[in-house]
């Protein structure tokens, strides 16, 4: 018997009776979850060494610095090349860089400035690999199950930030930040040997273009020509600029609040991942329902409200539902743009235009680090957060009225 073809009626966990989508998503949590074991480790790290917020500002920007340099040329890559060859070279390449971390951390040689260099080198490699990766999903299911599918990447992603930071602040707690690499690194043979096994389609012929500039071009042109695509990736963008401040701050609210105790920490990231794995189921149904807009403007009143309630209050319990909501709020917004752009663009251009919105990320991310570390260094970090709050609502407004997403 057939799966329904009305999304009404098709569960969202039907997806999960394909086998080749259940071990390509079990690999990506598996990946995200050593990605935020990393950054749980390399911000507790980091903390220990200098507490100049300025310092661990910078780790978020030479995490965003590659996958802003890197993700057009890695989107048309992801367009051009099996993307399973691709995301096993990038692999093998980050089990190396990972294992020299683990040496130099294991044997007290790391330093500000060499942990930020390999924080960097991470970013490159999620940067080149991502565009592949998540152009997958539409792929591997029937067109009936893809807003499905994508839901359910959307919450595995997320919901690694649950179990990743805790097992980061246990790993670091218990052992160091070596053994947190370490740890990392043990994922990602696991997850090589699942790549391994997965027979990718060849890449879809290439719409316009014979090399990569002249690609890229096309690709430019193309979400330029498409009013959904290109309002979905400014508002993102928006969007990103003013989260950002959460993720840059977040190991000097996460050390003030545990008083050096590095699970506290981590349950602060895990309570953002756990927001998001709640607030990602009904973001389908929504969507289907009321279209894009509500959940953006859902999304950003959460995002918002939770900035304002960590910039007040020093209470543990308080701080961890403030950043629940954060992630209820975070998942609103980017599952929802995430869904409509996988769902508007076509397959020739889908690796390049999905790493368009991968350079919007790293481009916030970037500004981001360098604004709110400034801020926090002058006015500190709760006036740094109100300031955040206020910028969501009045860029959501903005959005709203300029560049409203009918999807």
């Amino acid at each position: 018997m057939s799966l329904s073809t009305d999304p009404d009626q098709s569960s969202i966990w039907r997806v999960f009776t394909y086998p080749t989508f259940s071990a390509m998503w079990a690999g990506m949590v598996l990946f995200n979850l050593g990605i935020w074991l990393n950054e749980i480790a390399a911000g507790w790290l980091m903390t220990s060494m200098t507490s100049e917020p300025i310092y661990v500002a910078m780790l978020q920007f030479c995490l965003n610095l590659p996958i802003f340099l890197l993700a057009l040329p890695a989107g048309w890559l992801g367009d051009r090349v099996n993307r399973r060859d691709l995301l096993l070279v990038i692999q093998l390449a980050l089990i190396a860089i990972l294992s020299i971390l683990v040496f130099l951390v294991l044997n007290d040689l790391i330093t500000p400035v060499s942990l930020l260099f390999f924080t960097a080198l991470t970013g490159a490699a999620v940067a080149v690999s991502s565009p592949a990766r998540q152009a997958t999903w539409t792929m591997i299911v029937p067109p009936a199950q893809r807003r499905s599918a994508l839901a359910l990447a959307a919450i595995g992603f997320n919901g690694s930030r649950t179990v990743g930071p805790t097992l980061g602040g246990i790993a670091v707690a218990s052992f160091g930040a070596g053994y947190a690499y370490l740890c990392h690194v043990i994922g990602l043979l696991i997850v090589t040997v699942i790549v391994f096994f997965w027979r990718a389609e060849p890449p879809a012929p290439r719409a316009q273009g014979s090399n990569m500039i002249s690609d890229i071009v096309a690709s430019l042109r193309y979400l330029k020509g498409d009013e959904v695509l290109l309002r979905c990736t400014l508002r993102l963008l928006f969007f990103m600029l003013t989260a950002s401040v959460l993720w840059v701050l977040l190991p000097l609210i996460g050390r003030a609040l545990s008083e050096g105790n590095a699970i506290i920490y981590s349950l602060c990231v895990a309570s953002v991942g756990a927001g998001s794995i709640i607030g990602g189921f009904p973001v389908p149904k929504i969507q289907r329902r009321h279209g894009t807009e509500p959940l953006l403007a859902s999304g950003s009143a959460l995002g918002a409200f939770a900035l304002l309630v960590l910039g007040i209050s020093d209470q543990l319990l308080v701080s961890l539902v403030a950043t629940f909501a954060f992630g209820v709020g975070w998942i609103f917004v980017t599952a929802a743009i995430g869904v409509t752009i996988q769902l508007s663009v076509r397959d020739e251009f889908r690796a390049r235009i999905l790493s368009i919105s991968l350079v919007s990320f790293a481009a916030a991310g970037m500004i981001g680090a360098l604004i709110w570390g400034a801020l926090a260094s002058v006015f500190g970090v709760a006036a740094c957060l109100a300031v955040g709050a206020v910028s969501m609502g009045l860029l959501y407004l903005a959005g709203r009225r300029f560049l409203p997403v009918r999807s």
